[in-house]
């Protein structure tokens, strides 16, 4: 099954990115790989990196605010408005974990994980990112399956938590070749370390300071974000197929087709954000010829596009109550992901025949849902388990 992955706006090969990739990948092969295919470490994957073919910005990023300007009236912005981007409630206490796991054991997972991939980047090497993403997955997977456990009302701090939630997971009957915590006095004290960042994590991010701080990476990154867009629809009305993010993405569509086998003939392509229109476009209208099993689009917009009418495959409805879009007849199944308080992410069942949405929690506020699906561990047990349902 080759695996063809498109990333979204605001993409540059930088040490985020590569960091991001190797996550994403270790997650990949290690939880949804597995459940999909006899011989997971023979997948290909394929990510067609078009970020440096998209904007670049004259004046340098001139035109983003700055503090030296003079203010216009008014008072001091709030910093309560960041209250709910970290959803915990920290601040130096020794449950912090817990108390999310108390509202959602599978949240709780995916806040660890999150924190202790930091540490194990920071103090471990890639073997060590795949022990942490092989606990990861079994514990998502247990969660799952046991979401309010009794022993949960037994203990009452993190370090019991996370003592217990290692005694449950860990399974006693493994095979003699995998060495599931053969690091587990390191991975303890990375779940440990996690927990102490998550505590800590609000009276961070809503200090004055860290917001002033942060505000020009914001500014830039919506700067890019637009930015990429309207040079891909730039791109595209005066070069269609030729042009160059649009030629990018279609390579890594073919190296996909061309990998495949007689055995497994099926392609998935997971598509991000922009690259969810980029890959609709290719297979809608500009790249016909090319084909995919299953489309996977996770906080895109196919359908905000379809509704301003950038998609040219796309005829305006009669009646939009009951007017669909046909459905593509060179993909099998298209599953749309998206986090309700993403605000980059929009439905796509009610304008396209043959999408599914499925809303996904990230845990993340408005400003960091957008990025942060593939972080999550419980996305790829999820995802591997619908796909599972389509390939069955």
């Amino acid at each position: 099954m080759p695996v063809v992955f498109i990333h979204g706006v605001a993409t540059r090969q930088n040490d985020r990115y590569f960091q991001a990739r190797l996550h994403r990948s270790v997650h990949m092969r290690r939880i949804l790989f597995p459940a999909l295919v006899k011989q997971p470490e023979r997948v290909t994957v394929v990510e067609p990196f078009w970020g440096a073919v998209a904007s670049s910005f004259l004046w340098e990023h001139a035109s983003l605010p700055d503090d030296g300007v003079e203010r216009f009236g008014g008072d001091e912005e709030s910093t309560e408005l960041l209250s709910e981007e970290f959803p915990l409630d920290g601040g130096g206490r020794d449950d912090t974990i817990l108390s999310v796991a108390r509202r959602s054991l599978v949240d709780a997972v995916d806040v660890m994980s999150a924190f202790s991939w930091q540490v194990a980047r920071e103090e471990g090497d890639e073997a060590d990112l795949v022990m942490l993403a092989d606990f990861a997955a079994d514990a998502v997977e247990y969660a799952i399956a046991n979401p309010h456990p009794e022993w949960l009302g037994d203990v009452d701090n993190d370090d019991a938590f996370l003592g217990h939630l290692l005694r449950e997971v860990e399974r006693p009957a493994e095979p003699a070749t995998r060495e599931v915590f053969g690091g587990r006095p390191r991975l303890r004290s990375w779940l440990a370390e996690s927990a102490s960042r998550a505590s800590d994590a609000p009276a961070r991010i809503t200090s004055t300071a860290v917001l002033r701080a942060a505000r020009p990476a914001g500014h830039r990154a919506a700067a890019t974000f637009l930015g990429d867009a309207m040079t891909y629809l730039r791109q595209r009305e005066q070069h269609g197929a030729h042009g160059q993010i649009a030629a990018i993405v279609a390579s890594g569509l073919e190296q996909a087709q061309a990998a495949r086998t007689t055995d497994d003939p099926r392609t998935l392509v997971i598509a991000h954000s922009m690259g969810g229109n980029i890959v609709y476009d290719l297979l809608s209208h500009l790249r016909t010829d090319l084909s995919c099993d299953t489309l996977v689009t996770v906080g895109s917009q196919p359908g905000v596009f379809a509704e301003l009418g950038l998609f040219p495959a796309v005829e305006r409805p009669a009646d939009p109550t009951v007017d669909r879009v046909p459905a593509l007849t060179n993909v099998r199944h298209w599953i749309n992901v998206f986090d309700p308080a993403d605000v980059l992410a929009f439905a796509a069942e009610r304008i396209f025949d043959g999408a599914e949405d499925f809303w996904y929690r990230t845990g993340k506020g408005l400003l960091k849902a957008h990025s942060s699906y593939f972080g999550r561990p419980s996305l790829y047990v999820r995802l591997a388990a619908r796909l599972s349902e389509k390939t069955a």
